[in-house]
C-alpha cells in the first residue's frame, strides 16, 4: 500500500557552436500510499517534493522548491456501480523564482437513472495565487444522456464557470446538445452520423487593464497551429515551461513565436526540449479591453461510412461557428470559422494509409492543409519484426500566401535471437520547410540486450543529425545498461 522513490539528477552541457553552457540540479522524494476500506471505494494519497536548479547561458537561473499533496477517491454507493462519486483534491505550493500557490477540488456524480438513462454531475474549485494576482473559479457541469436501443444516443448539457480575478470577473455560460446515430449496412459495413451544438454566453466585467495570465496549458504538435487564448499579448511577456513549472524552456532552440493578427501562434521547434505533442504551460502579459459581452454559436457535424468491415472508410467533419449580441467588442478579434475537412483510409491489418483534406475559413488564420500517411506493421516468421510509419502534412496560410510542409519516416526492425535475447533497430527522419522554419533531422538507434536469470544487459549505439536554420548538430553515443531485479 505504500511506495517511496527518490530520484536525483544533474545535468551539466557545453554547446560548443554558441559556447553557451546549461546546467540542472533536480532531486525529487514522492510517496503514495493506496487504500480501500471495503470492496465499493479506491483511494490513494500522493505527497512530493521537488527541489530543481536551472541555469542557462550563465544568465538566466531558476530556482524552485515545490511541494504537492494530492488525495483522490472513488466510491459506489451500490454493487452494481450504477451510482458513484469520484473526487480528487490538490494542493500545491512552489517557492523561489516562480512563485506560486493552487488547489485543486473537483467532485463528480454519476447516476444510472435507468437502464438507458444517465445523469452526470460536476463542480470543481480553483484558486490560484502568484506574485501578480489572485484568481477564484467555480465551475459547475451537468448532463444527462439517453441511449435509445444500440443506433441513438442523445445528451444534453450545461456548463457554468464563474471567475473572480485580481482585475476583473467573467461568467461562461455553455448550454447544448448533442446526437449520435450509427447502424449497420450491407457488407459488413456501418453508417455513423453526429451533431453537436451549445451557445456559449461570455461576459467580462471590469476595467481596460494589463492581465498577467499564467499556467495556460497548451499542446504543441508539429501537424496543429496553436494560438495563445487573448489576443494582444506583449511578445517578450511569453514565459513557456513545463507543466510543473520547473523548466522553463528557450524561445529559439525550444519554440518560436509567430504573430498572427492580434494573436500569437506557438510552435515547437523539433530536436529542441519540447515534444511532439506535449503539454506545455505558458505564462504572458495581454491588454484586457474593458467589460464585454457576447453570444457564440458552435455547429459541429461528423459523417462517416465504413465499408467491407472496417476495410475502407470515408468521412467528414465540419464546424461552424459565429457570434451574435455583442457588447463592448469593438477592440476584440472574434475568431469567425467555417472548418472542412475530408478523408479517407484503408486498414488492411498490416498495413493502413490514408488521405485528409482540412479547409480551415477564419478571420484570424485562414489556411488549407492535405495529409497523407502509411502504415506497416508486419511478423515475419516467429523471430522478425518489421514497423514502418509514413506522414506527410502540406499546408498553406491563406491569408500571406505561406507554404509549409511537414514529413515524418521513421522504422523498426527487431529480431529475437532467442526467448532471452533480442536486437532492435530504428531510424528516423523529419523535415519541417517554410516560413520562420527549415528544419531536417535524422536519427538512428541500434540496441543489443539479453537477459541471465534476474540480471539484465543492453549495449546500444545511437545517432543523431539536425541541421536547423543555420546550424548543425552532430551526436553519437553508446551506452551499457546493467538491471538488477530484485
Amino acid at each position: 500500500p505504500l511506495t517511496v522513490s527518490y530520484r536525483n539528477l544533474k545535468w551539466k552541457q557545453h554547446e560548443l557552436e554558441t559556447g553557451r553552457i546549461f546546467s540542472m540540479a533536480q532531486s525529487d522524494i514522492e510517496a503514495r500510499i493506496s487504500k480501500s476500506f471495503g470492496q465499493r471505494d479506491r483511494n490513494e494519497l500522493i505527497w512530493t517534493h521537488n527541489n530543481y536548479l536551472y541555469t542557462y547561458a550563465a544568465e538566466d537561473e531558476v530556482k524552485n522548491i515545490t511541494d504537492r499533496v494530492s488525495l483522490s477517491s472513488n466510491i459506489s454507493f451500490d454493487r452494481q456501480k450504477r451510482y458513484s462519486l469520484s473526487s480528487y483534491i490538490s494542493l500545491y505550493d512552489q517557492e523561489g523564482s516562480n512563485n506560486f500557490r493552487k488547489n485543486d477540488v473537483i467532485q463528480r456524480l454519476n447516476f444510472q437513472i435507468h437502464k438507458n438513462l444517465r445523469f452526470t454531475g460536476d463542480y470543481s474549485l480553483y484558486m490560484m495565487e502568484d506574485d501578480f494576482q489572485s484568481m477564484t473559479r467555480n465551475r459547475i457541469y451537468g448532463s444527462l444522456n439517453h441511449q435509445l436501443y444500440e443506433s441513438l444516443s442523445t445528451g444534453l448539457f450545461a456548463d457554468y464557470s464563474a471567475i473572480s480575478q485580481t482585475v476583473y470577473d467573467e461568467t461562461n455560460l455553455k448550454t447544448g446538445i448533442d446526437v449520435n446515430y450509427t447502424k449497420k449496412i450491407p457488407s459488413g459495413g456501418r453508417l455513423n452520423l453526429g451533431y453537436r451544438y451549445y451557445r456559449h454566453n461570455f461576459e467580462n466585467m471590469g476595467a481596460p487593464s494589463t492581465v498577467r495570465v499564467t499556467n495556460e496549458e497548451q499542446i504543441l504538435s508539429d501537424t496543429r497551429i496553436t494560438l495563445l487564448s487573448k489576443p494582444y499579448i506583449e511578445p517578450g511577456s511569453v514565459t513557456v515551461k513545463d507543466v510543473t513549472g520547473t523548466i522553463i524552456y528557450q524561445e529559439g532552440p525550444d519554440y518560436i513565436i509567430i504573430q498572427r493578427d492580434n494573436f500569437l501562434e506557438l510552435q515547437r521547434v523539433p530536436g529542441g526540449l519540447i515534444a511532439n505533442g506535449q503539454t506545455v504551460s505558458v505564462d504572458y502579459t495581454a491588454m484586457q479591453p474593458g467589460a464585454y459581452s457576447y453570444d457564440a454559436n458552435n455547429h459541429s457535424v461528423s459523417a462517416s461510412i465504413l465499408l467491407f468491415g472496417r476495410l475502407i472508410e470515408v468521412y467528414y467533419r465540419g464546424s461552424f461557428q459565429d457570434y451574435v449580441n455583442l457588447s463592448g467588442a469593438e477592440f476584440l478579434t472574434l475568431n469567425y470559422f467555417n472548418q472542412n475537412i475530408y478523408g479517407g483510409k484503408i486498414d488492411l491489418g498490416f498495413v493502413n494509409a490514408g488521405v485528409e483534406y482540412d479547409h480551415y475559413s477564419s478571420n484570424i488564420i485562414p489556411y488549407s492543409g492535405l495529409r497523407y500517411y502509411l502504415a506497416l506493421n508486419s511478423r515475419i516468421g516467429s523471430r522478425l519484426l518489421l514497423s514502418a510509419n509514413g506522414n506527410v502534412f502540406d499546408y498553406k496560410i491563406l491569408d500571406d500566401e505561406a507554404d509549409q510542409q511537414y514529413i515524418n519516416i521513421s522504422g523498426k526492425l527487431a529480431y529475437s535471437i532467442s526467448h532471452r535475447s533480442k536486437a532492435t533497430i530504428e531510424a528516423g527522419y523529419l523535415s519541417q520547410t517554410g516560413r520562420n522554419i527549415d528544419l531536417e533531422m535524422l536519427t538512428a538507434r541500434a540496441e543489443v540486450s539479453t537477459t541471465i536469470r534476474q540480471l539484465t544487459l543492453r549495449l546500444g549505439a545511437n545517432a543523431y543529425n539536425r541541421h536547423y536554420l543555420n546550424s548543425n548538430f552532430i551526436f553519437y553515443g553508446t551506452y551499457v545498461e546493467i538491471i538488477r531485479k530484485f
